[in-house]
């Protein structure tokens, strides 16, 4: 829209001959394509002058309407137009989006079963991990039973005979 010439509010007021006001609530609601921007003093509108042009040429054509209903109905078939082209492109976008969602539903559902395909051999050597570490542990628990076994078995000491103790305890009586 920068090649377009834009046309402040009274001048678009004064070519389709109704009040700025309603101009400004046409604007500011949207019934009409505008752009507002910042000047000193505070922000303005602009409308593109080509559908002030078209608004103008519609009420033209129904000149058998009150005065002040020309500019409104001009500025509806103006905003219908607008509307319709709003819409079609919306669809378009819908249409758009409807696809990416349907692309990734399906590459998150094949990124989950390459994943499942994946972590299957991984979770069956944990399950087999387990299985070895719970062995090696009864293992480390039987080894260590034996090596208490050889200790109380193994020839006393000078002293352990003495005092008539087992080896790590304290003689009677004290």
């Amino acid at each position: 829209m920068s090649d377009t010439e834009l046309l402040t509010i009274p001048q678009a007021a004064a070519i389709l001959k109704c009040s700025e006001r309603t101009l400004r609530r046409h604007a500011a609601s949207g019934k009409i394509e505008a752009i507002e921007v910042s000047r000193q003093g505070g922000k303005a509108w602009m409308i593109p002058k080509h559908i002030i042009e078209r608004a103008a040429t519609v009420a033209a054509t129904n000149s058998d309407t009150a005065t002040e209903a020309r500019p409104s109905a001009a500025l509806d078939q103006a905003s219908a137009a607008r509307l319709e082209h709003v819409e079609s492109t919306l669809e378009q976008v819908k249409a758009y989006l409807a696809g990416q969602i349907n692309t990734r539903e399906t590459v998150r559902e094949d990124v989950k079963l390459a994943l499942d395909e994946a972590l299957t051999p991984i979770a069956a050597a944990i399950n087999a991990l387990r299985i070895e570490n719970e062995r090696l542990r009864d293992q480390i628990v039987a080894e260590r039973a034996e090596r208490a076994a050889e200790r109380d078995e193994r020839p006393r000491g000078f002293w352990a005979n003495i005092t008539r103790s087992k080896r790590g305890q304290l003689p009677p009586g004290e």
